[in-house]
């Protein structure tokens, strides 16, 4: 539930600052301000960037952490084979 909640929060995040932008450009269209306009787009691209920067580092900081549970699971389960393996010696 909490991670619906944020999810749609973000959406709405994107959504106003599109309308907000999509604003900005029409005023700047009727005044006829070029630079302001390529400015607000070169803004527009380096945050879009940045996010998606920000996308791939959590997908390698996940992938890292299960590759580092993988090897737990895997060093339990070597050393309860072990364990085993002695028992059995043991008897």
């Amino acid at each position: 539930m909490h991670d619906l909640k944020k999810q749609q929060q973000e959406k709405n995040k994107y959504f106003f600052k599109y309308i907000d932008d999509s604003r900005a450009a029409s005023e700047m269209t009727l005044k006829k301000d070029r630079a302001a306009l390529q400015s607000l787009c070169s803004g527009q691209e380096t945050a879009k960037a940045k996010e998606g920067m920000k996308r791939i580092k959590k997908r390698e900081e996940k992938a890292k952490s299960r590759a580092v549970l993988k090897a737990q699971k895997e060093a339990e389960e070597r050393e309860k084979k072990r364990e085993k393996k002695l028992r059995k010696k043991e008897r």
